[in-house]
């Protein structure tokens, strides 16, 4: 994720500007985020308020809405390289808008359930041993109030690891 961000910094960088797709979007999510700052700030002074780590920790909670098209900074970018035997490949490194989506679904699960699909997958064997540890690494990344973010692959196998449980009524059991 973070070569994502640096490929769009690299636009933005050479370009010495943001695109209006990328201004519009932005405009957009102010809106939210002074909503959320006064929203959580209770009886105190937003611009106090403002400079707590307690304010960027809700704040992390909001939901910004995602256009259609991502603005250039943030739409995909393909990289090439050469390799040690001569062949050039060819990666996707950058993050669509159903990624982002996923990621935040993802980030939106709370530890204890990521910690108990992971604990019902080791169980009772319906998880492959990796995704089960996938499911694990994002209840740790929940504790750690999501300061690391999964990739869009983590935030797939744990999707799908949750859907799996969930079909299978793992949360209707009771933790063992």
């Amino acid at each position: 994720m973070a070569r994502q961000w640096a490929d769009g910094f690299r636009v933005v960088w050479a370009q010495q500007g943001i695109s209006d797709e990328l201004r519009n979007m932005l405009q957009e999510w102010i809106c939210e985020v002074d909503k959320g700052l006064r929203d959580t700030s209770s009886n105190r002074m937003p611009s106090e308020w403002a400079k707590k780590v307690d304010c960027r920790d809700s704040l992390r909670d909001l939901a910004f809405p995602l256009p259609e098209q991502l603005p250039p900074e943030l739409a995909a970018h393909s990289t090439s390289r050469s390799t040690a035997n001569g062949k050039v490949t060819s990666r996707n490194d950058s993050l669509t808008r159903e990624d982002l989506e996923l990621i935040n679904q993802t980030r939106a699960v709370s530890a204890e359930t990521w910690f108990r699909v992971s604990q019902w997958g080791k169980k009772t064997k319906k998880l492959h041993w990796k995704v089960a540890a996938i499911a694990q690494t994002m209840g740790e990344y929940a504790i750690g109030s999501w300061e690391r973010s999964p990739s869009t692959k983590q935030a797939k196998w744990a999707m799908e690891a949750y859907r799996t449980a969930e079909k299978e009524g793992a949360f209707e059991q009771p933790v063992s």
